[in-house]
Order: C-alpha cells, then sequence, then structure tokens
C-alpha cells in the first residue's frame, strides 16, 4: 500500500508542476560596424586597354559573342546540291544573332553556295536549310453527317537541314550533320574559306 500512495504522491507532484519560465533573450550587445575601404559603386566591365591583345599561346575554346572589334571574314560556304530539280529554296542558318534569317543559297553547278562576312573571335555551328513545296498532295477523304464524301487536298511544304561533309562538323544526337565555324583572331590566310 505504501507503494501505491507513492505513486499516487508522485503523479500529482507531476500534475501540479508549473511550467518552466521562457529564458531570458540573449544580448549580444550593440551590432559591430565593419569598415570597407574599396569602392562602394559598380562602375561596370572595364574597358580593355587600347593595346590590349590575345595571347594566341591560350587555347580558345568558345569565344561565345564576344567581339573585339567590327572586323569580319568574307567566307564562301558550300554544299552539294542534292535537293529535287525544281521548287527548292536555301539558306544558310548559323547559330549566331548577326544571321537572324539565315543567308539566302544560290544553286549551281551542282552545289548550293553563300557568301558571307563571319565576325571575327567569333564561332558558331551552323546548317543548310532547304524548303520545298511539293505541291498539292492527296489529303484523303472525308465523310459528311449526311452521307455525302468531301475530297481533302493539302499542300506538302517540306523543311530539312542538312551539313556538310567537306566542312568542319559534327554528328548531332538525331544522327545529322551541323557544321562549325571555329573562332580566328584575323582572316588572314582563310582565302575566303571556312577555317578547318
Amino acid at each position: 500500500m505504501r507503494a501505491g500512495a507513492l505513486f499516487v504522491a508522485a503523479l500529482a507532484l507531476a500534475a501540479c508542476r508549473q511550467p518552466m519560465p521562457d529564458p531570458e533573450p540573449f544580448d549580444a550587445g550593440p551590432e559591430e560596424a565593419v569598415v570597407f575601404d574599396g569602392p562602394t559603386s559598380n562602375t561596370g566591365i572595364p574597358q580593355l586597354p587600347e593595346d590590349f591583345t590575345f595571347d594566341a599561346s591560350i587555347p580558345l575554346i568558345d569565344s561565345g559573342v564576344i567581339t573585339v572589334d567590327g572586323t569580319c571574314c568574307v567566307t564562301e560556304f558550300s554544299i552539294s546540291d542534292r535537293e529535287p530539280a525544281e521548287g527548292v529554296v536555301g539558306a544558310l542558318h548559323v547559330n549566331l544573332s548577326t544571321f537572324d534569317g539565315g543567308v539566302p543559297l544560290t544553286r549551281g553547278a551542282g552545289r548550293w553556295t553563300a557568301t558571307a562576312c563571319f565576325p571575327v573571335n567569333q564561332s558558331a555551328s551552323y546548317q543548310y536549310e532547304f524548303n520545298y513545296d511539293s505541291g498539292v498532295v492527296d489529303g484523303g477523304i472525308a465523310e459528311l453527317e449526311d452521307g455525302g464524301l468531301v475530297y481533302r487536298e493539302r499542300l506538302d511544304l517540306q523543311t530539312w537541314r542538312r551539313g556538310s561533309d567537306e566542312e568542319p562538323g559534327f554528328e548531332l544526337a538525331d544522327g545529322s550533320r551541323a557544321n562549325f565555324f571555329r573562332s580566328v583572331l584575323s582572316c588572314e590566310g582563310l582565302d575566303g574559306s571556312v577555317p578547318r
């Protein structure tokens, strides 16, 4: 019985226990002032000095859209003609904003060609795009609610891109080929051709 009384007394004590008071907030004192000796305004990207030159011993991985000046190299692009005899329109599509909309291709002597002024110190992939209107083709027959038939026709417009096997390039994930214009520091020695 004594154990039972002790148990009841312990239970009563636990039930009557007052909650612990919240601890006092920690006071770290006044904030310490941080002293900074440097400039306090953003002046942007610094300008390169006029006598700046690139170190040719450092390999260029991808020069992106950096342009040292506005010069460009007149370049002849060319791909063999494998397209249907008539109704095809070709354009050179370069992945640079300079060439938005593409450069029209000219067809002749078994080749498609284009001349473009490619910016110095930029590299980009490119492909030759061809559009062909094969005319009106059978679009099938549709049956109307009243039992009548409607014969449909549709325009067959085809677009495809391909890369030249004669110019530097690489295979894409879908198995097609794209060409690549590597960055050059000057037009010297290019003689109008794509750099190799």
